[in-house]
């Protein structure tokens, strides 16, 4: 009957001789098939296909005619069940059938089918027929492909983790990572089955327990403790999350010791730095009185000197002048000048700023800035005035105002 009959005898005029509960069944899903949400139809022993819907046929982009009296293997490829095992688990599997799982061969959408055979019986007894339905699981596969990958991301980030992993149902630990080997020396067979209360210094057992109990998601301190007895300072960050139906709460632990060690060193360097600036306030202020009082002192002398000019030097110049020559008036204006300036000392101030300045130099300064000119100097310092106007030169030169337009006698009076 089916070795090398033409396909058209197989699928029609075959029918005749089908058993009857195999002519009932193509009868009924022929009345019925326009009206299926999804794909039907009936194979042999050998996995042929006797009949199918019009749904059947349109998956691998035929018609019910071309499509009946070929092999599953024929248009459809094989999906090892291993892959998606919890897609056909309980299923029925015939040895006509070789997978329950198929994925069609279309270039550009492929797409994931899933049978569900029931066996045929005329009597009480098996025709070796089985009909099918054929269910469109793409959406499931595309799903179970994506959590396959995020369960593998998680996995690897859950094992490169650098902080500890802890998760527990209760008070009970059920999984640990690598990082939380390290932090606390429990391997991960030892930690599995362990108390989370274990894991920390008596004085927190009572923070844990409320953030257990209340499934609290805030972050929050406590002590913990290794294998060996040692404690640090631990950091917990829980959160609850529902894994394979039941509910787990899975909490990331990190060692601040290092951190809270320095944030305590800091805060005592910041305690020092405190301290000594406060210091450094009081001597600042200490200082601004000695300097205030220095002040004060060489304002008192200044005033004493020049009192004492005013009752002594200056009536004594000017006795001195009724006898000099009209001459020599100029030398006793100098004078007088000078000692009008002793409180505030020209001399001293030019020389601390030009070093480089000579005592004649110095000398010459202080009597340009009483506006004496070239030829009054010359005659005072019996010189000649060439001579001085060199020397005038040399000093602006040394203070930096060789321009013409700078007048010598308003830069030195401008200096005090």
């Amino acid at each position: 009957k089916g070795k090398t009959t033409p396909r058209r005898r197989l699928t029609f005029p075959h029918r005749d001789g089908l058993c009857p509960d195999i002519a009932c069944e193509v009868t009924c899903l022929k009345s019925v098939e326009d009206t299926l949400a999804h794909a039907a139809g009936i194979i042999n022993s050998n996995g042929v296909i006797i009949h199918c819907s019009g749904q059947c046929a349109a998956l691998v982009n035929g018609d019910p005619q071309s499509v009946a009296g070929l092999r599953l293997e024929d248009i459809l490829d094989p999906v090892p069940e291993e892959e998606f095992p919890c897609l056909v688990v309980g299923e029925y599997r015939p040895k006509a059938c070789a997978t329950l799982l198929w994925k069609t061969r279309a270039p550009k959408i492929q797409r994931w089918l899933k049978l569900t055979l029931r066996e045929i019986n005329e009597i009480g007894h098996s025709c070796g027929c089985f009909s099918f339905d054929i269910t469109d699981v793409t959406a499931v596969v595309h799903k179970y492909n994506r959590f396959c990958a995020d369960h593998g991301r998680l996995e690897s980030m859950h094992e490169a983790s650098q902080d500890g992993l802890v998760v527990h149902v209760g008070e009970e630990i059920v999984d640990v990572n690598p990082a939380f080997e390290r932090m606390f020396g429990y391997s991960l067979e030892e930690a599995i089955g362990m108390s989370i209360l274990a894991l920390v210094a008596p004085e927190s057992v009572p923070s844990v327990l409320s953030h257990v109990a209340e499934k609290s998601n805030d972050l929050y301190e406590g002590i913990g403790r290794r294998k060996d007895g040692s404690t640090f300072i631990l950091q917990v960050n829980a959160r609850e999350h529902k894994f394979r139906g039941r509910y787990v709460r899975v909490a990331s632990v990190m060692d601040i010791t290092a951190f809270r060690e320095a944030e305590q060193k800091l805060v005592e360097a910041y305690r020092t730095i405190e301290a000594d600036r406060t210091a450094l306030q009081e001597k600042n202020a200490a200082l601004r009185e000695v300097l205030h009082q220095i002040d004060h002192s060489k304002q008192a002398i200044r005033q004493q000197i020049q009192g004492n000019i005013d009752r002594v030097a200056l009536p004594t110049l000017h006795t001195l002048r009724q006898r000099l020559a009209d001459s020599d008036q100029v030398l006793a204006d100098l004078v007088e000048k000078c000692l009008a300036d002793v409180s505030a000392p020209f001399i001293n101030t030019v020389e601390q700023k030009f070093a480089s300045l000579t005592s004649r130099e110095l000398n010459i300064c202080n009597m340009i800035r009483n506006d004496m000119s070239s030829k009054e100097i010359a005659k005072t310092l019996n010189t000649s005035e060439q001579t001085v106007i060199k020397q005038r030169k040399s000093i602006r030169r040394k203070m930096g105002i060789a321009k013409e337009n700078i007048n010598l006698a308003v830069y030195l009076k401008s200096l005090v």
